[in-house]
């Protein structure tokens, strides 16, 4: 069972015996479902950086999901564009503020927080 997180293929086989034992829904619910593949994989899809399985199991599930077909149309019209992100340094009232309430990291210990970096304008 744990694969199937991993594995596309078994996946889909632990998706189809899941439906298999749900009682019948309704069919006409818009939404995702247990079968579906994620958003991740739609991606891959997309971009063909996917596997002959992937893309056969996909591809087969297109032709029934109406959900996943919009969700392929929502990809393709607003592809995920590269983020830039500058890290800066927490100001010293707001570290000493998170400090007193979470109290001071010991040696080895880190909040998260950026010890240095280049300051955003």
């Amino acid at each position: 069972m744990e694969n199937s997180v991993y594995c596309p293929y078994c996946n889909a086989v632990v998706g189809r015996i899941t439906v298999a034992m749900i009682p019948s829904l309704p069919l006409n619910i818009f939404r995702k479902s247990v079968t579906c593949p994620s958003s991740q994989m739609l991606l891959d899809f997309i971009k063909s950086t996917c596997g002959p399985v992937h893309r056969g199991l996909v591809a087969e599930h297109l032709q029934e999901c109406e959900f996943c077909r919009a969700e392929i149309q929502l990809l393709e019209r607003f592809p995920l564009q590269q983020e830039h992100v500058r890290f800066t340094q927490i100001p010293p009232e707001l570290r000493a503020l998170a400090e007193s309430v979470l109290g001071k990291p010991t040696a080895g210990q880190s909040f998260g927080f950026a010890e240095a970096g280049p300051a955003l304008n």
